[in-house]
């Protein structure tokens, strides 16, 4: 009987995580972000930051020497939101406007709070 059970709750899992990432890779508002990133110079410091987009609505955050992660969304009345996992980090939601390989992302009262590069795949640094 355990092996059955065992079997079940593993068709369960495999069945619940293939429908789920199945959703977010189909979200047509999240589509023209996934497998992205964003890369730009901070503008207090002056270092390269980086923000891979990852096709399952999460994302990879590259300050040097320095690895965040977390998820993303867009909202419906099309807002970019990151959300850190870890909660000493404040998440923000901006308006992105794509132009070819350049991504402005503004504040929802229309300030422009940076540009940056917009690439194809993740081209965070290793390490």
């Amino acid at each position: 009987m355990v092996p059955f059970k065992f079997a079940l709750v593993a068709l369960v899992l495999i069945f619940a995580t293939g429908s789920t990432q199945a959703s977010v890779l189909s979200d047509p508002a999240r589509k023209p972000f996934a497998d992205h990133t964003l890369k730009y110079k901070d503008k207090a410091s002056g270092l390269d930051f980086s923000i891979y987009l990852g096709r399952f609505g999460d994302f990879e955050r590259y300050f040097p020497c320095q690895f965040d992660h977390g998820k993303w969304w867009i909202t419906k009345d099309g807002q970019l939101c990151i959300e850190y996992e870890r909660k000493k980090f404040k998440g923000f939601c901006m308006i992105p406007k794509v132009e070819g390989e350049t991504i402005t992302l503004s504040s929802t009262k229309g300030k422009l709070q940076t540009t940056a590069q917009f690439l194809d795949g993740n081209k965070t640094p290793l390490g």
